[in-house]
C-alpha cells in the first residue's frame, strides 16, 4: 500500500526518523517496515540531501550514543558487581574447603613428621588442632588422626589421655585391631587389668594370629599372680611366632615363679639360641641360679651379659639391672642414668635407679626420682608405697602414712603398707589409726608376729590396759624373748595395781636385758610403794641399809659440774649435778610423807656419779630442774651408774 512517508514511518513506529524525510513524498508502507534501522539512516541521510538535515541527524545520532553509552555503563558496572561476587562466593568457598578439608590434612601430615622425629608433643598439638577444625562440621574422618594422637599420648606416658583418644577410635573402627590392641596396652600399664583383657580379647577375635595380644595377656596374668594361665598365653604367641625372644623370657620367668627351675632354663637357653647378644635373657637367667643359691654360675652369667655391647636404653637398663643383682648398686645407678640419657620415657629406669639410691640410703635421691614417676603416670604400679619407703626411712613419718595411703588406695592388698604405715602412725602418736592397721593385719594372719606387739604398744598409749595386757601376751607367745614386751605389760599391770604380776614381767624384762634402766627403776618403784615399810633418808646422807641396792630420789638441780660426770644431792659439791635440800624423795619421784618422817633440814646432799656416756646427755639440764635419780647406794650413801627416770613415759624402739 502506498502512503506518505509520514504515515508509514508512523505506521511502522519510526517516528524519529521522520525529520530525514521529505513528507510529501509516497513509499510503500512494506518496504519500510522490513528495512533495518541503518538502512533507514542511510535512506533518510540520501534524501535529506542537505546540510541542515545532516546536522540534525548528526543530534539525533548524539543523543542515541549518549543514551547507548549510559545504558552500556550501567551494564558494565552490573557485570563487573556480578564478577565481583562471583569470585568473593568462590574464594569463601575455596577458603571454607581449604580450611575444614585441606588444613586439618596438612596438620595431620605436620603431627606424622613431628612424632617421627620423636617430637611428640609438637605432634600432639598438630593433632590436637587438627581435630578441633575438623570436628566443627564433622565432615571428614578424622579416626587417623585420633589413633595417631592416642599413640603419641601412649608414648609420652599420658595413658588416661591415650585411653581416651583410642575410645573414639574404637567405636569409629570396630573391626579395626589396633585401636583395641593399643588402649588395652594403656589399661595394662594403669593396672586396669580387666578392661585390658577384654581390649586384647577383642584383638584376638579380629585376628586370631595377633601373636602379641597372646603375649600381653599373659603379662597380665603374671601381674595377677596367675602363672599357669600366663605360661598358657605366652605359649599360643610363640605357636605363631616360634622366634618371639621376649615370650620365650616372660614364658621362662612364669615357670621360674612356679620353682620349676628346668623349664625355666630352657625358655632361657631357647631365647639366647635366638639372639646370643640379648642382655634381657642373661640377667634373668642369672636370676634364676641366685634363687637356685648357686652364686658360682649367677655370676658366670652375669659376667657373659656384662660384656654385651650395650647400644639402647633397654641394654643399659638390663645392664643396670644385672648390677643391682649383684648388688653393685653405683654402677647400677650410672647404667640406669644411661638408659634415662637414651631414653627419658623409660620409667622403669627412673624406678630401678631410685631403688638402687634407697639401698645406699639415698633417700632424697630416691624420693626424687619416685616422684617423677608418680608426675608422669600415677599408676604406676607400687611408685607411692616405695616412695613411702624412703620417707620412712627418713624419719618423716607424715609423708610415709600419706604415700602409704596412697599406695593402699592403689592396691589395698600391700599388707607391708598397713604394717609401716602403723609404726609411722605411732610414731606421729596418731595411735587410734595405728590400732586399726594392726588389726587389719591380725584379721589377715600377717607374716611378721610383731604386729601383737605394736598392737599392744597402741592400745597401751591409747590407755586401754586391758587390750594392751591381752596383744602383749599374744607377742610373748610368739616371740618369748623380747624384753620390751615383758616391760610394757608390767606398765598394764602396774596401772591395773596388779603388782605381783608386774613385778614378774619386769624380772624377766631385766633378765633379758638387764641394761633396761626404766625396768629397774619402776621395779624399785613398787618395791618401794609395796606393802612393806618403805626405807627413809636419816641424817645428811643415804641410810647404810641401802647399802648395794637401787634406790631413786627427787630433787632439784643445784649446780652441773664435769668432775667425773659426778653430781651431788642436796648441798654443794665439787662438780656433778647438784640437788638442793628442797624436797629429797625416794622412791622414784613418790617421797615421804613428812608427817611419818619429816626431812631433815641441814641434809648437806648426796652424791650422784653418773656413767661416761651419759655425759652429754645429763649436761644439758638446767639449774634448778627436778628430776629423778636412780642409781646404786654404796656405804657412804653415794648414788653410782646413775641416771636419770622419767616416770611413766615409755618409748619404742625398732
Amino acid at each position: 500500500m502506498i502512503v506518505k512517508i509520514e504515515e508509514a514511518l508512523k505506521a511502522n513506529n519510526l517516528e524519529k526518523y521522520i525529520s530525514l524525510f521529505d513528507t510529501n513524498n509516497f513509499v510503500d508502507v512494506n518496504s519500510i517496515a522490513n528495512l533495518e534501522e541503518p538502512d533507514l539512516e542511510n535512506l533518510g541521510i540520501m534524501a535529506m540531501g542537505d546540510r541542515k538535515k545532516l546536522v540534525k541527524l548528526f543530534s539525533i545520532y548524539r543523543e542515541e550514543a549518549r543514551k547507548n553509552a549510559k545504558i552500556f555503563k550501567i551494564k558494565k558496572i552490573k557485570r563487573i558487581l556480578l564478577i565481583g561476587t562471583v569470585i568473593t562466593v568462590a574464594v569463601t568457598v575455596l577458603c571454607f574447603l581449604g580450611y575444614f578439608f585441606v588444613y586439618p590434612i596438612v596438620l595431620y601430615k605436620q603431627g606424622v613428621k613431628y612424632e617421627g622425629s620423636g617430637r611428640y608433643d609438637n605432634a600432639i598439638v598438630s593433632y590436637s588442632k587438627a581435630l578441633e577444625i575438623s570436628n566443627q562440621f564433622d565432615i571428614i574422618d578424622n579416626s587417623k588422626t585420633l589413633f595417631n594422637r592416642g599413640t603419641a599420648y601412649l608414648t609420652i606416658g599420658k595413658y588416661s589421655e591415650a585411653i581416651k583418644d583410642f575410645s573414639q577410635y574404637t567405636t569409629a573402627n570396630v573391626t579395626d585391631e589396633k585401636g583395641y590392641f593399643n588402649r588395652g596396652k594403656a589399661y595394662l600399664i594403669t593396672g586396669k587389668y580387666n578392661e585390658a583383657i577384654n581390649d586384647f580379647n577383642n584383638v584376638i577375635r579380629i585376628n586370631a594370629n595377633n601373636f602379641e595380644a597372646y603375649y600381653y595377656r599373659g603379662q597380665i596374668f603374671v601381674l595377677k599372680s596367675d602363672n599357669e594361665q600366663a605360661i598358657t598365653q605366652f605359649s599360643k604367641a610363640l605357636e605363631i611366632k616360634f622366634d618371639y625372644i621376649d615370650a620365650y623370657i616372660e614364658r621362662g620367668n612364669a615357670l621360674l615363679e612356679k620353682k620349676d627351675y628346668d623349664a625355666a632354663f630352657l625358655d632361657y637357653e631357647q631365647a639366647l639360641s635366638i639372639n646370643p647378644q640379648n642382655i634381657k635373657a642373661y640377667y634373668y637367667m642369672g636370676n634364676l641360679h641366685l634363687e637356685k643359691k648357686d652364686k658360682v654360675k649367677s655370676d658366670s652369667v652375669f659376667i657373659q651379659g656384662l660384656n654385651i655391647p650395650l647400644i639402647s636404653a633397654v641394654d643399659y637398663f638390663y645392664n643396670g639391672n644385672i648390677h643391682y643383682a649383684q648388688a653393685n648398686y653405683v654402677n647400677a645407678i650410672d647404667s640406669f642414668t644411661k638408659a634415662i640419657e637414651n631414653n627419658p620415657l623409660l620409667l622403669d629406669a627412673y624406678f630401678m635407679r631410685g631403688n638402687a639410691n634407697a639401698n645406699l640410703k639415698l633417700y632424697d635421691k630416691a624420693i626424687i626420682d619416685f616422684q617423677y614417676i608418680i608426675r608422669t603416670n600415677p599408676e604406676y604400679l607400687n611408685i607411692f608405697y616405695n616412695l613411702a619407703n624412703a620417707y620412712y626411712n627418713l624419719d618423716n613419718y607424715y609423708q610415709a602414712t600419706e604415700n602409704y595411703s596412697n599406695a593402699l588406695n592403689k592396691n589395698p592388698d600391700i599388707l607391708d603398707a598397713y604394717y609401716k604405715r602403723g609404726i609411722s602412725y605411732i610414731k606421729i602418736k596418731n595411735y587410734r589409726s595405728a590400732i586399726g592397721d594392726f588389726n587389719k593385719l591380725a584379721s589377715e594372719n600377717y607374716k611378721d608376729s610383731s604386729i601383737y606387739y605394736w598392737l599392744a604398744c597402741s592400745y597401751l598409749a591409747f590407755n586401754d590396759d586391758n587390750k594392751a595386757i591381752e596383744n602383749y601376751t599374744q607377742s610373748i607367745q610368739k616371740r618369748f624373748n623380747v624384753a620390751e614386751s615383758y616391760y610394757y605389760r608390767a606398765i598394764a599391770y602396774y596401772r591395773q595395781d596388779n603388782w605381783n604380776k608386774a613385778l614378774t614381767d619386769l624380772n624377766e624384762s631385766l633378765r633379758l636385758d638387764s641394761t633396761n634402766y626404766n625396768a629397774a627403776s619402776l621395779k624399785t618403784k613398787i618395791n618401794t610403794d609395796g606393802p612393806a615399810p618403805a626405807h627413809r633418808l636419816s641424817g645428811s646422807r643415804v641410810s647404810k641399809d641401802y647399802n648395794g641396792k637401787y634406790i631413786a630420789l627427787t630433787g632439784n638441780v643445784n649446780s652441773i659440774g664435769i668432775d667425773h660426770g659426778a653430781a651431788t644431792l642436796g648441798g654443794a659439791a665439787i662438780g656433778g649435778l647438784l640437788f638442793g635440800p628442797l624436797g629429797i624423795l625416794l622412791g622414784a619421784g613418790l617421797g615421804a610423807d613428812s608427817k611419818d618422817d619429816p626431812l631433815v633440814a641441814n641434809i648437806s646432799g648426796v652424791n650422784c656419779y653418773f656413767n661416761e656416756n651419759k655425759r652429754m646427755e645429763y649436761s644439758k639440764l638446767s639449774k634448778g630442774q627436778e628430776i629423778t635419780v636412780i642409781g646404786r647406794c654404796n656405804e657412804s650413801g653415794s648414788l653410782y651408774n646413775c641416771y636419770i627416770y622419767h616416770p611413766m613415759i615409755f618409748s619404742f624402739s625398732w
